[in-house]
């Protein structure tokens, strides 16, 4: 189970890094919320080769403005999803999610 942007055109690409750049703690925070760390560990993505520069000395402190995709995963037993509280473990999945989804959405919006 996962969630988050995966195929980012270059206006949104541009939208979200602009977001994290003038947001960093609200995202940094986002990714430490215990539910979304406990679910997803990370948030996932490319890298671009070539960096926009106003960004270049920033992706020191925030690596992963320089992502072309921002994704998370969750790898889900067989056992778990064929089980009875299968409807449990997605909305809590899909809660955790909820924050970082919506940070990248108010970005491209």
């Amino acid at each position: 189970m996962g969630g988050g942007k995966y195929f980012c055109d270059k206006e949104e690409l541009k939208k979200i890094r602009q977001e994290i750049y003038y947001n960093n703690k609200d995202f940094v925070r986002l990714l430490q919320i215990k539910s979304f760390k406990e679910h997803y560990k990370n948030l996932q993505g490319d890298k671009s080769k070539v960096l926009d520069p106003e960004y270049k000395s920033f992706a020191q402190e925030q690596p992963l403005i320089a992502n072309k995709q921002f994704w998370y995963y969750a790898n889900v037993s067989r056992k778990d999803i064929m089980g009875d509280k299968v409807d449990t473990l997605v909305l809590q999945h899909f809660k955790a999610g909820i924050p970082l989804n919506r940070f990248l959405m108010e970005a491209i919006s």
